[in-house]
């Protein structure tokens, strides 16, 4: 039996990710920084959706054998494919953005479409993709607005959780469940035949949510205290990605 210290000594803090070939356990990504000493020696924080998989890494020399540090994650854009690079997608919908289209009268995250003419569902098929590191949080599926994916990431030392909505229905989608790890730019999905018009909706949230529920949904005393919980996606895009790619998206829109 080792001690956490002595167990993660080696890692200096970042992502470590139990492998996949261990075979009494399911993958699990779990998330490790520098936290208060134990016993004089500085301990990790651990972030994990299974507690089991974590009381195993932790507690057992076999453990160990298991992680591998990723030092510096890779981020990708959420969409993008050899038919239509990210050079031909725009950004139709901005971030608190006001419309009586959407529920309580703001958008929260952005929607990209591809930028081809006549606009439309040419859109429809094409793959989106994990922005980077993270794990399967939860998925869902609605008749009204489609098959939705979450994932957790970490961004500035911090969990998010980001959608991916409006997403076909297909053998992908139901590939996933929850605790699964992705990669960055890993394919999660399709856009699927939206009613709306069919986009990928895209946003982020600094706290868990149902892959289904619009912002409305939420607990929280305020409209104000909702919103304020639901991130930009393009200040996070561009704190990792290339930021005039972005922005061009923003000026086709």
């Amino acid at each position: 039996m080792n001690t956490i210290a002595e167990l993660f000594a080696d890692l200096n803090g970042g992502l470590a990710y139990l492998k996949t070939e261990h075979a009494g356990l399911e993958a699990n990504l779990i998330y490790v920084k520098s936290a208060p000493h134990i016993d004089g020696v500085p301990g990790p924080d651990v972030h994990c959706l299974n507690e089991a998989g974590a009381d195993f890494a932790l507690l057992t020399l076999e453990g160990r054998a298991y992680f591998k540090v990723l030092e510096s994650p890779s981020w990708h854009f959420p969409v993008g494919s050899d038919e239509y690079p990210i050079e031909k997608w725009y950004i139709a919908s901005r971030h608190l953005e006001h419309g009586t289209i959407w529920a309580g009268g703001i958008h929260t995250g952005i929607d990209y479409n591809v930028e081809v003419l006549p606009r439309g569902d040419v859109d429809r098929g094409q793959p989106v993709s994990a922005i980077t590191d993270g794990m399967i949080y939860a998925t869902g599926y609605s008749q009204t607005c489609l098959a939705s994916i979450v994932i957790k990431v970490m961004h500035d030392e911090k969990p998010l959780w980001v959608r991916y909505w409006h997403l076909a229905d297909d053998d992908l989608f139901k590939s996933w469940r929850p605790g699964l790890p992705v990669g960055a730019g890993q394919e999660l999905g399709h856009l699927g035949d939206y009613k709306g018009g069919d986009h990928l909706h895209f946003d982020m949230c600094e706290e868990a949510f149902h892959p289904c529920v619009w912002w409305t949904s939420m607990s929280g005393a305020t409209s104000g205290e909702k919103l304020a919980r639901w991130v930009d996606p393009v200040s996070v895009l561009k704190a990792h990605l290339d930021s005039d790619t972005v922005d061009a998206s923003l000026r086709i829109g």
